[in-house]
């Protein structure tokens, strides 16, 4: 039989008069892609991680513990059991994040920006096997801390500005097997290391403030 690539692409080359010269558009892949759900009920379009995989539900006793301990801890939708986490206390000892692992399965967001995070907080945070995003922002970490992070291995979106972050840390960066786009303004990295990071992972998408070290 027939691949679903080949079965698209001879669909839309007819449909649009079987023209040797004609070009496929966005709009084709547009149409293409409703032919293939409607058609096969497959639909090509890469979904999140976060949207293809399940967990089981966390304790409600570990979500009301983790409250009272100042996390603000939310659903990431309606029938998901990913969690979404965020810090409210500005400074966060080692020992307070790690009350974070008894739901360690279901936090697939987490915001710690602004809480006093170093290197050694990280390595409590790399222990989060389903964390998709994460936003460390405004705080005291460096290029060995972003070292650890290559252990997060569905880690899509990292907010690293305002950090000690240098040059040193863009192979550490590139290195991240599922980061899809990055923010790191306000840190020392130059103009020069942030193109480096463009050619070493193309399809990274990095947002740098249009700030840099000179």
């Amino acid at each position: 039989p027939l691949s679903y690539r080949v079965v698209s692409n001879r669909k839309w080359w007819i449909d649009t008069g079987a023209s040797y010269e004609a070009k496929l558009t966005a709009g084709a892949v547009e149409d293409v892609k409703d032919f293939l759900i409607r058609e096969y009920n497959y639909d090509p379009v890469i979904k999140p991680y976060y949207e293809v995989t399940s967990v089981q539900a966390a304790s409600p006793d570990s979500i009301r513990a983790l409250t009272e301990k100042g996390f603000q801890i939310t659903t990431l939708a309606n029938g998901s059991n990913y969690l979404t986490v965020s810090a409210r206390k500005k400074a966060l000892t080692v020992d307070q994040l790690r009350l974070l692992l008894t739901v360690r399965e279901q936090i697939t967001w987490l915001d710690v920006s602004g809480n006093q995070i170093g290197d050694e907080h990280l390595d409590v945070i790399i222990r989060l096997p389903n964390l998709t995003k994460l936003n460390i922002h405004s705080n005291p970490v460096s290029d060995a801390g972003i070292l650890k992070l290559k252990r997060l291995k569905h880690l899509v979106v990292l907010k690293l500005y305002k950090t000690g972050i240098s040059n040193e840390a863009i192979e550490s960066i590139a290195s991240l097997p599922s980061i899809k786009r990055i923010f790191i303004w306000q840190t020392n990295l130059s103009a020069a290391a942030v193109e480096n990071l463009v050619n070493l992972k193309p399809t990274l998408q990095v947002d740098t403030g249009f700030q840099f070290s000179e």
